[in-house]
């Protein structure tokens, strides 16, 4: 809710810049708990009529718990400024009622162009306009403005008249002269699609072009991320040998060692576990200290506590403070662990391979129910295997028997799960073992079940992904 409206004219200056009008305004998103924004075109747009004006905007912002509808209808009352002064309009309040009606639905009408002319999309625009007609409503009431009544004249268009179903389009059942996005350059329904789809080509020729365009996209994602998923499987494979040829020697040589020199590699002449050592077998030592002295998950050597600022030892080994300056998460894939880069990978493909599986279905996927009971995965016909989840919503359940590849992925999902999952029961957190997607954090040491922002933001830690085409990658 709007906190209060306040006016900085007349007041002494500090060396800086100050608003002439704010409004501070409730948002929860923020840790302050509120937002200031400001309205200093009011006074060059409405002179007097300002204060009252704000007034009425405070009560509109009340009723919200973030500062977006406020933005929003600064926005337009920008645009409104601005046509103001270019078309010459009086003043809202100076405006009779039939005029002002005139003036808002010339307002909506130039908006909308221009808003769309930038590229933004109808959808985004009339969530706009939505508010600032609720801001209408709000200033008529304060008589800060003519009383009318909201019509169609000043009403955002309805969502059939801006959105159409990609299906309807398709089948010709609705016959558009124009696209719904008023762009012809931008001829898309939605701008979200990898591939823009026409609104006036509708005949089973374009549906086969679309398709085959469509499916290249897939087949280049399916292709990117099989590419990853199979570097993870080599990198575990590399990993389980250097563990294996490494063994656990090195533990009695740096007991047999000088104290300030344990950690000596005397057979090679280098430090065993140093970053920038230069040790032949740098990442074999440290996957032997973490498969051999932390049980297989990275530990933290140092930790702080609430009750001591000071960092206290959590292994009584200071040499695992080593693992931590070379990066666990660069250790992660070689010690066949799950992280939520590699959950994203895993997804993509079983979806890919399986389109009735959505990103909601499978993220909320659990292996077993409350008594114990494996509900996720099922043998079928004997040789195959099938996938099982559940629509909570629908209160029903996808189940579809799944592909060599989907197999493969679905098998080495739950052997990089199988230790965390281990571990969260012996720490009694049993309900979140129990979910498909659990892993060790990128950020910490912290095991946990995976969220939905967790998994989509590990779309965006490869930068291959995140490149935009102006470079290639081999």
């Amino acid at each position: 809710m709007a906190r209060h409206a306040r006016s900085t004219k007349g007041k002494a200056s500090s060396g800086k810049k100050k608003s002439g009008l704010e409004l501070k305004v409730r948002n929860d998103g923020r840790q302050s708990g509120c937002t200031v924004v400001s309205f200093d075109f009011l006074t060059d747009w409405l002179g007097e009529d300002a204060e009252d004006f704000l007034k009425g905007i405070s009560r509109f912002s009340r009723r919200y718990t973030s500062a977006a509808p406020t933005y929003a209808i600064r926005r337009i009352l920008q645009y409104w400024a601005m046509m103001h002064r270019k078309r010459g309009w009086k003043k809202p309040k100076d405006t009779d009622a039939n005029n002002f009606k005139l003036q808002l639905s010339e307002l909506r009408r130039s908006f909308y162009t221009d808003e769309t002319e930038k590229g933004l999309a109808l959808i985004t625009t009339s969530n706009k306009w939505m508010s600032f007609v609720r801001l209408i409503e709000v200033l008529v009431v304060a008589e800060v403005i003519p009383k009318i009544t909201i019509g169609a004249y000043v009403r955002a268009p309805g969502k059939s008249e801006i959105i159409t179903e990609r299906q309807s389009v398709v089948d010709g059942a609705a016959v558009v002269s124009v696209p719904k996005s008023f762009r012809p350059d931008k001829n898309s329904y939605n701008d979200d699609l990898f591939e823009s789809i026409s609104l006036t080509a509708s005949d089973e020729k374009y549906l086969a072009e679309y398709t085959a365009r469509i499916n290249r996209v897939l087949d280049t994602i399916k292709s990117c991320a099989l590419e990853d998923f199979n570097l993870l499987k080599s990198k575990q494979a590399e990993g389980d040998a250097l563990i294996k040829n490494t063994g656990c020697g090195y533990l009695t040589d740096m007991k047999e060692n000088p104290w300030l020199m344990r950690y000596f590699d005397f057979s090679t002449r280098r430090h065993y576990f140093e970053a920038d050592g230069g040790h032949p077998n740098l990442l074999g030592n440290l996957l032997s200290v973490v498969h051999h002295e932390m049980g297989g998950i990275p530990k933290p050597h140092r930790k702080f506590k609430s009750s001591d600022r000071r960092p206290v030892s959590n292994s009584g080994n200071s040499h695992w403070q080593y693992v931590a300056r070379y990066g666990k998460n660069k250790l992660i894939p070689y010690l066949g662990l799950m992280n939520s880069e590699a959950a994203a990978v895993c997804m993509l493909l079983i979806m890919i391979e399986h389109p009735r599986f959505n990103s909601t279905s499978l993220y909320r996927a659990k292996i077993e129910d409350a008594d114990g009971f494996a509900i996720l995965l099922s043998s079928a016909d004997g040789n195959n295997l099938r996938l099982t989840v559940k629509k909570p919503r629908a209160r029903e359940q996808k189940s579809e028997v799944l592909s060599d590849l989907a197999r493969d992925v679905i098998s080495k999902v739950m052997e990089w799960t199988a230790p965390i999952r281990e571990e969260l029961r012996k720490q009694g957190r049993n309900e979140e073992a129990s979910n498909l997607w659990v892993g060790i954090s990128s950020l910490n040491y912290d095991l946990k079940s995976f969220s939905e922002k967790a998994l989509v933001g590990a779309l965006y830690m490869n930068p291959i992904w995140r490149s935009t085409g102006k470079e290639e990658f081999s």
